[in-house]
C-alpha cells in the first residue's frame, strides 16, 4: 500500500470505527454511583455541598437558611492513550493486525472512568472530602433542623473485606464525574516517519459527598 494522504485518511476513518465498536461494548458502572457535573475550566468549586436543607413544617415566619460554604476545589485532570502504527504496516499492507489494539483501546478508554471512581472509594480511607475530613469518618459535622451541631458516622472499622452501601435515589449522588472533554478519536500523522498517531484525550475529577 502506497503511503499517501489519501490512503492515511481511509485507515483513520477505519482505525476510528474499530475504536468505537471497542468504545460501546463497555457498559459503564460510574452513573449509578456518581453524578455528572460538566467542567469548562481548569477546577470547579464546590463551596455549597456543606448544607441540603431539609423541609420543615411551615408555623410562624418563614426561615431563610444560607448555604453553609466550605473551602473546596476540585481541579481536572488530564489523561492520554496513543498508539503509534509503523510506516511498514502500510507499505506491506498488514493494517489488519492494527485492528484489535484499536478496539482494545477504546475498551480502556470506556472503562478508565469507572476504574477512577472505585479507586477513590478505596481512597476515601485517607481523602479529605468537602469538610476536610476524609470521606469514610467516625465523626462528621453535621446541622440539625434547629442549627446545632451533631456528629455523624459512614464509617465502621473492622478487619474484614470493605462493603459499601450507597444512596443512589437521590439527584445528587455520593460521587462524582467533573468532566471538561469527553474522550475523543483523533488522527494524526507525521510526514517522516509518516505514522498515524491515535490519540485519546479526556478529563476526570472526582469529589465525595457524605
Amino acid at each position: 500500500m502506497d503511503v499517501n494522504p489519501t490512503n492515511l485518511r481511509t485507515a483513520g476513518v477505519a482505525f476510528k470505527k474499530t475504536y468505537m465498536l471497542g468504545f460501546a461494548s463497555h457498559t459503564t458502572l460510574w452513573a449509578r454511583i456518581a453524578t455528572k457535573v460538566n467542567s469548562t475550566t481548569s477546577s470547579n468549586e464546590y463551596g455549597w455541598l456543606g448544607d441540603f436543607p431539609q423541609v420543615r413544617e411551615w408555623i410562624g415566619e418563614r426561615e431563610y437558611r444560607s448555604i453553609a460554604q466550605h473551602d473546596y476545589t476540585i481541579k481536572n485532570r488530564k489523561f492520554e492513550s496513543t498508539v503509534t502504527v509503523k510506516r511498514e504496516h502500510f507499505e506491506d499492507d498488514n493494517l489488519g493486525i492494527i485492528g484489535p489494539i484499536m478496539q482494545g483501546m477504546g475498551e480502556s478508554v470506556a472503562r478508565h472512568p469507572d476504574e477512577l471512581l472505585f479507586e477513590v472509594l478505596e481512597l476515601g480511607y485517607i481523602q479529605n472530602c468537602f469538610d476536610g475530613q476524609p470521606f469514610f469518618d467516625g465523626d462528621h459535622p453535621v446541622k440539625n433542623d434547629d442549627g446545632s451541631e451533631r456528629s455523624v458516622a459512614n464509617y465502621y472499622p473492622g478487619n474484614k473485606p470493605h462493603w459499601y452501601l450507597l444512596d443512589t435515589s437521590r439527584a445528587l449522588k455520593p460521587l462524582i464525574r467533573q468532566v471538561r472533554k469527553e474522550p475523543e478519536f483523533v488522527s494524526k500523522t507525521d510526514v517522516i516517519p509518516t505514522v498515524p498517531i491515535i490519540d485519546s484525550c479526556f478529563f476526570v475529577s472526582l469529589w465525595c459527598y457524605l
